[in-house]
């Protein structure tokens, strides 16, 4: 069996004072999470995710895992913080959503 890779579906975000939480509202990462693809083609998710920045509105950092699995063992391939430096001129939503920069 070749390795597969995937976004993990355990991604944390951190509001300010508060502490971190998991979100289930993927948005623009909804197609991908848990899909399991080629380094190729993860390594083009990455690069996607890295020059369009995914955030949480209000949020200071968005916590997400690639992961790869051979068979019956699992491994990560990147481990990422996205900052928001925008976050003090966002508004905290009630029901948080990644999105990407404009």
């Amino acid at each position: 069996m070749a390795k597969q890779y995937y976004v993990d579906e355990h991604i944390t975000i951190c509001y300010p004072y508060e502490t971190s939480c998991t979100i289930r509202r993927y948005g623009v990462l909804d197609g991908i999470i848990g899909e399991r693809m080629s380094q190729s083609e993860i390594d083009k998710v990455i690069c996607e995710m890295v020059t369009r920045h995914p955030y949480v509105s209000g949020s200071m950092r968005l916590h997400l895992a690639v992961m790869w699995e051979d068979g019956n063992v699992n491994g990560y391939y990147h481990i990422f913080d996205f900052a928001n430096d925008r976050y003090a001129e966002q508004d905290k939503e009630p029901r948080p959503t990644i999105r990407y920069e404009q």
